[in-house]
């Protein structure tokens, strides 16, 4: 870094605040101040690559990430570490705290002792049969009320009216990529497949085209990139020739 002809630097770190902070120190510590270009690259493809190689940015528009990995490491410092030591200290017993895990863990104390401070009320409901599905009316807190409102229906004279009838048509998002996980249940559910039997086919479809579209099948993730999108008619065009049409998740016919 600190030769003379070295005339730029390319953080080609991990494409996030973590991966910004660890070039940064690495150029503080260094002592250089050379121009510095980003390559902002999330998959290995050599399109990608090649992409985000010739659209490299100024590590200067990047200042904001730089800043947050800063904050967010002072703070695993003041409140992580010091703290911690400090908590430990003084009540002479190991304590953990945590820039995440403290407040976490307030909310789930919070939401336990309310549960546990929760006191039962009484509801009625007055539900009508309709001939196929019921009608039911709002909670009331007075039995009394659910009562007189029971006798009012039961009358002879008294009949339902359709005041207002709403009609909308509702979109379902598609259902996201596979993770491993979300993979073994529905070919266990729609297949009747095990764990064991589901992981070995993914093994080798991660090393080939596949692998440009779906989420990492080892993580959590059920996202991917939109460089592994455009490569997806790539993928799909290896795959063998089906009579069998698609199914969904839930196990229904897809178009």
């Amino acid at each position: 870094m600190r030769r003379g002809e070295v005339d730029m630097l390319v953080d080609a770190c991990d494409p996030d605040r973590e991966g910004e902070a660890i070039f940064r120190r690495i150029v503080k510590h260094a002592g250089v101040s050379k121009p510095m270009r980003r390559l902002w690259v999330a998959s290995l493809e050599e399109d990608a690559i090649r992409d985000a190689l010739a659209s490299m940015k100024d590590e200067t528009e990047y200042q904001g990430l730089a800043d947050s990995a800063m904050i967010r490491a002072k703070a695993d410092w003041l409140i992580g570490m010091n703290a911690s030591r400090a908590y430990s200290l003084v009540y002479n017993a190991r304590f953990t705290v945590g820039r995440v895990q403290t407040p976490t863990l307030a909310m789930i104390v919070d939401r336990d002792r309310r549960i546990a401070s929760h006191v039962t009320q009484p509801y009625w409901k007055v539900v009508a049969p309709m001939g196929g599905w019921k009608l039911a009316g709002e909670r009331l807190d007075k039995r009394e009320d659910a009562e007189t409102l029971l006798r009012i229906v039961n009358s002879d004279d008294f009949t339902f009216k359709i005041l207002k009838a709403d009609r909308k048509q509702q979109h379902d998002a598609p259902p996201r990529l596979y993770d491993l996980t979300g993979l073994q249940k529905d070919m266990s559910r729609l297949h009747g497949l095990t764990a064991a039997r589901t992981w070995p086919p993914c093994n080798p479809c991660m090393s080939k085209n596949w692998r440009r579209i779906h989420a990492p099948t080892r993580s959590t993730s059920r996202t991917t990139t939109w460089t592994r999108c455009a490569a997806s008619p790539k993928a799909t065009a290896s795959l063998p020739a089906s009579s069998n049409r698609p199914r969904n998740r839930n196990g229904r016919d897809s178009n």
